[in-house]
């Protein structure tokens, strides 16, 4: 990855063969094509595949651009700055990453994975390729697992567990009613009623829960699998932060994998942690996830009241959630009754 006085791009117009080469520290690299891909996926940065011609250089690679003053923010460029050589799990391998803090700009030039099948977080995974992203995750957790070197990443946010005041939650409560209210199960409707009961829930499961790297948007539309050997690749790095890590885990159990593959992928997951040397057991870690699955409740209902959705996509995604929440909330009564005990 180089690091230069190469200008970071604010348009399309920008991205030139020139610039390319300078990016990429390359002698005459020749853009041959730039396609915008993604943006059905509704994404806060625009991202071109760019076909190149020239010694050295690769058949292809991503550029994304995006505004650091929206959701995308600065921290994709620290993350493969400080941790993209060994994350400790598949992530595209970054050629140049730049932030114009004066443009309020940012831009990463990354490997393309022209074959790679993308993932799409409106359907679940089969099981194989849900173990498969279990192995990079759990590998991934157990490399940081209370790490110092997190301390030392000043740019790095740490998740906040839950304090919100009551009037928060009530005015949440009246928008996401008003916009979702159709949509939400019997269970949802029984525990948003009392926020702050579900809040008390969040911080008392995961006050213990270990810190780690976390990718932070773990959802389907953020992974690739490599076409033969169904490894996974983790994209987009906007939200990495530190945290429980059961909050990047929770997504795996209860939005990607399939229901009836729950206790495989959770007995996959706790073995692999222990085999890296982290001291973790069984019900610790039932504990911990059942407070991040009331944790995905809050994100889910109150967390979501002022989206606007712009796309059918999006207006997909939030029905879809919602369906699954409710149908988590009822299985994992059955496993963890406690966490709903008044």
């Amino acid at each position: 990855m180089t690091d230069s006085d190469t200008t970071v791009p604010v348009s399309h117009s920008d991205i030139t063969s020139e610039w390319l080469s300078c990016a990429l520290g390359l002698e005459n690299v020749e853009l041959n094509s730039t396609q915008q891909i993604g943006e059905e996926y509704g994404l806060a940065s625009i991202v071109f595949r760019c076909n190149l011609v020239g010694t050295g250089s690769p058949e292809s690679v991503i550029v994304k651009l995006w505004s650091t003053d929206g959701q995308g923010g600065d921290r994709e460029v620290e993350f493969y700055r400080k941790f993209g050589a060994d994350p400790g799990l598949r992530v595209p391998a970054c050629y140049f990453a730049k932030l114009d803090r004066e443009l309020g700009r940012g831009v990463v030039v990354l490997e393309d994975f022209v074959e790679a099948e993308q993932g799409n977080c409106l359907h679940c995974l089969k099981l194989q390729d849900s173990l498969n992203l279990v192995d990079a995750i759990s590998a991934f957790h157990a490399k940081w697992w209370q790490a110092s070197t997190l301390d030392s990443a000043d740019w790095l946010p740490s998740i906040p567990i839950l304090n919100r005041q009551p009037d928060w939650y009530e005015a949440r409560n009246e928008r996401f009613q008003e916009k979702y209210g159709l949509m939400i199960g019997d269970q949802v409707k029984a525990l948003i009623c009392d926020p702050m009961r579900l809040q008390d829930k969040v911080r008392e499961r995961l006050a213990s829960g270990g810190q780690t790297l976390l990718h932070g948007d773990l959802h389907l539309d953020n992974v690739l699998f490599e076409s033969v050997s169904r490894q996974p690749v983790i994209l987009d790095w906007a939200r990495v932060s530190k945290g429980p890590a059961v909050l990047d885990f929770t997504e795996i159990v209860f939005s990607i994998c399939e229901p009836e593959d729950r206790d495989q992928v959770f007995q996959s997951y706790l073995t692999n942690l222990q085999s890296h040397g982290v001291e973790i057991e069984r019900e610790e870690l039932i504990s911990q996830l059942g407070g991040a699955l009331i944790h995905r409740l809050i994100r889910f209902t109150f967390g979501i009241a002022n989206w606007e959705p712009q796309r059918d996509r999006e207006r997909e995604i939030i029905k879809t959630e919602l369906s699954r929440l409710d149908q988590s909330l009822l299985s994992w009564k059955e496993r963890d009754s406690l966490l709903f005990n008044c």
